[in-house]
C-alpha cells in the first residue's frame, strides 16, 4: 500500500513539474506572431513517392490484425516560397523504380515499390534541383 502511495505521489509531482515548465512562457498577454509577416507558400505539390506493402499490420496495431497485409502510400511534398523550394521527404529510393521485387531493409516485414520517380515528377513541374530537404524520418536520402 505504501509503495502505491509513493508511486501516486511521484506521478503527481512529475505532472505538476511538467505543467509548471510548460506554462512559464504562456500568459494571457502573450502575443501571437503577426500573420501579415508570416511566411506563405506560393505553391504546394503532392508527389507520389511510392507505396509500401507490409505483411503484418499488427506491427502498427499491436494485438490486432495479426498476419493481415496492409498497403501504405508514401507521399512527398514540394513547397515553393518565393524563389526557394523545399522538398519534404524523398520517399522510396529510385533504385526500386519498376522493380517487381521492390526494395526493402526488412523484406520479411515490408517491401517498398516505386511506380514514378521523384526526378521525373520534379521535371514535370519544371524543376531540376531542390535546394532544401526536410524529413520527418531518419531514413537514407538520395541527393536531389
Amino acid at each position: 500500500m505504501l509503495r502505491q502511495v509513493k508511486l501516486a505521489v511521484s506521478f503527481v509531482v512529475v505532472a505538476f513539474l511538467l505543467i509548471a515548465e510548460g506554462t512559464l512562457d504562456a500568459r494571457a498577454d502573450s502575443k501571437l506572431p503577426d500573420p501579415r509577416n508570416a511566411a506563405v507558400a506560393q505553391q504546394l505539390f503532392r508527389l507520389d513517392c511510392g507505396r509500401s506493402l507490409a505483411n503484418d499490420e499488427s506491427v502498427w496495431t499491436p494485438g490486432q490484425n495479426v498476419g493481415v497485409s496492409i498497403e501504405f502510400s508514401s507521399t512527398c511534398w514540394i513547397i515553393r516560397h518565393g524563389n526557394e523550394w523545399l522538398l519534404w521527404d524523398t520517399g522510396v529510393p529510385e533504385a526500386a523504380f519498376s522493380d517487381p521485387r521492390g526494395w526493402s531493409t526488412l523484406p520479411k516485414l515490408i517491401v517498398y515499390h516505386l511506380d514514378r520517380t521523384l526526378t521525373d515528377q520534379l521535371a514535370e513541374i519544371g524543376l531540376k534541383r531542390v535546394m532544401s530537404l526536410g524529413s520527418q524520418y531518419r531514413t537514407p536520402m538520395e541527393t536531389i
